[in-house]
């Protein structure tokens, strides 16, 4: 090699893992699977390039995979697999984290991309710069997420899901609700939008430098505290059905568009505090 020079590592494809196996092995170049299926075991490394998964890590197969720069999965991580990833660059998974499966993945200085779900009682445990998921967090699933800029949600949080979502020096963006029995804490160091409601029967906690809007309302016995450190809070209608929201913005302003309906409530703090219909419980703290 002459100075200063790169190494040129080979690309290697090492073709499908499946049946009973255990598999531990590094290699310095790119690599490429087809699938990690059955029962199998494998640890994978690639020193000094990227991993990919053309399709699934399937049905209760276990692997670790550590990249020096990018992980992708072309379709699932399946039902009951368990999978650990460690990336230096991106990690995408074309389709979702399948449900009953455990993921535990980390990207250092990329983003980490699920084309569709967090899907049913999965558990999924994400740290990157940003993380987007192509549509829900889905029922009875588990998710924690830390990004340094962006968590964005295309979709939902479905039923009686529980996520811990941090984006430390970005935005958080839920597309559409929070919805029935799910337990939320939602932490930005910009803004949260949630772009329907928080559904019935739901927890939601909510602490912001900026802004906070929900474009539609807190719902039937659901429970919403919401801080905007620097910014203010704003919901396009009211609550319902006995929710109860207790909502903090000392440097700015509450705005809710529509009804705070008889038995809900709301406990506020703020500069300004507007809200054309007030049948329930209305108190400043």
């Amino acid at each position: 090699m002459r100075k200063n020079e790169k190494p040129n590592f080979p690309p290697l494809n090492l073709g499908a893992y499946s049946g009973e196996c255990v598999v531990e092995a590094a290699f310095d170049g790119d690599l490429t699977l087809d699938h990690i299926s059955g029962n199998c075991n494998v640890t994978l490394e690639s020193r000094h390039g990227s991993i990919t998964v053309t399709h699934k890590i399937e049905q209760g197969a276990q692997a670790k995979l550590k990249a020096a720069t990018a992980v992708a999965i072309g379709e699932s991580i399946d039902e009951h697999a368990i999978v650990q990833i460690a990336a230096a660059g991106d990690v995408t998974i074309g389709q979702s984290i399948d449900h009953n499966s455990h993921a535990t993945i980390t990207s250092r200085e990329g983003k980490i991309d699920i084309g569709m779900k967090i899907d049913n009682c999965s558990k999924a445990s994400l740290t990157a710069v940003t993380v987007r998921i192509g549509q829900d967090i889905d029922q009875h699933s588990n998710a924690i997420i830390t990004a340094q800029t962006d968590v964005t949600i295309d979709g939902g949080i479905n039923q009686h899901a529980t996520a811990d979502i941090i984006a430390l020096k970005g935005a958080i963006s839920i597309g559409q609700m929070v919805k029935d029995g799910v337990i939320a804490t939602l932490t930005a160091g910009k803004t949260v939008h949630i772009g329907e409601k928080v559904d019935h029967h739901s927890r939601v906690t909510v602490l912001a430098h900026g802004d906070v809007t929900i474009s539609e309302k807190i719902d039937q016995d659901s429970v919403a505290q919401i801080t905007s450190v620097s910014g203010s809070i704003s919901f396009g209608q009211g609550l319902s059905g006995s929710a109860t929201a207790t909502l903090t913005a000392h440097n700015g302003s509450i705005s809710i568009g529509g009804s705070v309906d008889g038995g809900s409530t709301v406990n506020w703090a703020a500069h300004d505090f507007n809200c054309p219909h007030q049948d329930g419980i209305i108190k400043r703290i």
